[in-house]
């Protein structure tokens, strides 16, 4: 009793501080995933929110990676001009109720998954600012259930991730391009540290992660307005889960917290 408790006071504090979101069941309509308009935060991506006209902000997710009844969603949230925040997805049920197992990146966008096992995996992710920079991969070892971010550079750097690949849970490359250069960087510890192996000024192959089985896939239906998640079985696709693209109309009155 005095665990369950402390759980559910720390899921309070924590949806209370914007740390997590609280779960969304699917029941067939599209969910909607929130996002806060907080002028302060839309000011520092350079927008101005009027009434007549607001800034739309829209959720786009760009991998999807699924084993067994677990299904991991990658993405942002963005406007016409900028990258707000980055979002992750989780379910542990095959769609039926969804959970943020990482706190959203201010200006962030998650771009790939990738796992070498069952519980280790990575994303790869940047801040996207008036160009890409400070890469990133967030990393799991647990099955997606907890993530680290781990940084490649260790000071600010207009840079983005090409491509990755983990031969084992331990090592990877990943092929990275910066200012007219190409670089291909290398980690013996599953993500944790990373270290520059190669650079050229000419342009490097990007590595892939391997190929999934085809049988899950992301597709916007227009008439829904919403990103459609959907499962090959048989010869058919169902729908898995729907989100709204759009996520929130900011208008001028939001205030700093």
């Amino acid at each position: 009793m005095l665990a369950r408790t402390l759980l559910l006071h720390f899921v309070v504090f924590a949806l209370a501080i914007g740390q997590i979101q609280a779960p969304l069941a699917y029941s067939g309509m599209p969910l909607h995933i929130s996002f806060e308009c907080i002028r302060e935060r839309l000011e520092d991506l350079g927008l101005v929110c009027l009434e007549d006209e607001p800034c739309v902000v829209y959720t786009e997710l760009t991998a999807v990676h699924a084993e067994g009844s677990r299904i991991l969603l990658a993405g942002n949230f963005h406007t016409q001009a900028a990258t707000a925040e980055s979002l992750l997805l989780m379910s542990e049920d095959g769609g039926a109720t969804w959970t943020e197992p990482y706190a959203r990146v201010r200006m962030g966008s998650l771009e790939h998954i990738a796992f070498a096992t069952a519980d280790q995996g990575w994303i790869s992710g940047q801040i996207v600012q008036s160009l890409a920079r400070d890469p990133f991969f967030l990393v799991t070892k647990d099955g997606g259930k907890t993530w680290r971010r781990r940084p490649i550079y260790s000071e600010p750097t207009i840079a983005t991730i090409e491509g990755f690949r983990f031969e084992s849970a331990q090592n990877g490359e990943a092929v990275l391009a910066t200012e007219g250069h190409s670089q291909r960087w290398t980690t013996r510890n599953g993500g944790d540290t990373w270290q520059l192996s190669e650079a050229s000024e000419r342009k490097m192959a990007a590595p892939t992660p391997p190929a999934g089985d085809g049988s899950w896939r992301i597709r916007s239906d227009s008439k829904l307005k919403a990103h459609v998640l959907e499962h090959r079985q048989g010869q058919r696709f169902t729908t898995a889960a729907s989100f709204l693209i759009e996520a929130a109309r900011c208008g001028p009155a939001q205030e700093p917290r």
